[in-house]
């Protein structure tokens, strides 16, 4: 699948999971350690990471008077499935201050702007 910067998308990936009360020495059944997430956004692009160079999705939740404000990074080697559900009606942009933030831990990957094959 093809993401293209303001598509709106939805997205299937594996988070972590934490378990209690249950012995490890029992029976541990996939079900208690797999956790499936689903997030929707608008895609944003795709950006490694500085400190191993791995790719993170990025997902932008809320848009206010056409900024970014709320995001999402999600690991590309997380994700089994993506799904486009269209594209949003208007520009938007991530504020210089959010650019700066989110430069101190990743860097943006221009190769990964636009996704050939997520999945």
């Amino acid at each position: 699948m093809e993401f293209e910067v303001g598509d709106i998308v939805g997205l299937l990936w594996l988070d972590a999971c934490r378990c209690r009360g249950i012995r490890f020495n029992t029976s541990v059944k996939e079900s208690t350690i797999k956790t499936e997430q689903f997030t929707i956004g608008v895609f944003a692009g795709i950006y490694r990471d500085l400190t191993y160079s791995k790719p993170h999705i990025i997902l932008v939740n809320e848009i206010t008077d056409g900024a970014a404000r709320i995001w999402d990074s999600i690991p590309q080697s997380l994700v089994l499935k993506g799904y486009r559900f269209g594209k949003i009606p208007f520009e938007f942009h991530i504020p210089e201050k959010v650019v700066k933030k989110m430069m101190k831990s990743i860097k943006p990957d221009k190769h990964y702007r636009r996704v050939k094959k997520l999945v």
